[in-house]
């Protein structure tokens, strides 16, 4: 996890609580797809609810709570300063 000092780089780098933009994911095409048809997308809000041990991420986009791994998570770039506080 990045230090509190410096701005997350990913998903998986969010704190709960922390909302952030997306940025383009790092993903392959299938995943990305299916990502996109669960409103995961660049460009997109992402709100941190909840997090587990192993890296897990519980995020909300809009009205949907999706559950990421930590893998997937750490593909999700976020943008520098947009949502962050």
């Amino acid at each position: 996890m990045t230090p509190s000092s410096q701005p997350a780089r990913t998903v998986r780098d969010l704190r709960v609580g922390v909302a952030a933009v997306l940025g383009e994911p790092t993903v392959g095409l299938t995943q990305r797809l299916r990502l996109a048809e669960l409103g995961i997308r660049a460009g997109e809000t992402v709100h941190v609810v909840q997090r587990s041990v192993g890296g897990a991420r519980v995020v909300s986009v809009r009205d949907s709570r999706i559950a990421l791994d930590s893998a997937t998570a750490r593909q999700l770039p976020v943008i520098p300063g947009a949502g962050e506080p």
